[in-house]
């Protein structure tokens, strides 16, 4: 028979490690200045979420505009019914 010797102990004396979790900086809302503007023309109201930074953007009703974030802007540009503006 063999034995493992020290390494045993030493492996059930090591805590285990917990998993690495990544986590996210909480998002800042965007800059008007940067800032792309879509607004709704569907009957109902919309919400979507931006798939880039997870900010929830509401558009209530029709005729209704939101600023959005950059990032997430290419992607919102692609939802039926929301149309790219210039400003609010």
């Amino acid at each position: 028979m063999s034995c493992c010797g020290k390494k045993r102990r030493t492996w059930q004396a090591e805590p285990p490690k917990p998993p690495h979790i990544q986590t996210r900086a909480p998002e800042q809302p965007p800059n008007p200045s940067r800032a792309v503007y879509f607004r709704y023309v569907g009957s109902t109201s919309l919400t979507v979420v931006g798939p880039v930074t997870r900010q929830v953007y509401t558009f209530p009703g029709s005729g209704s505009a939101s600023a959005t974030d950059p990032r997430d802007a290419p992607s919102i540009a692609t939802v039926p019914n929301l149309v790219h503006i210039n400003t609010l």
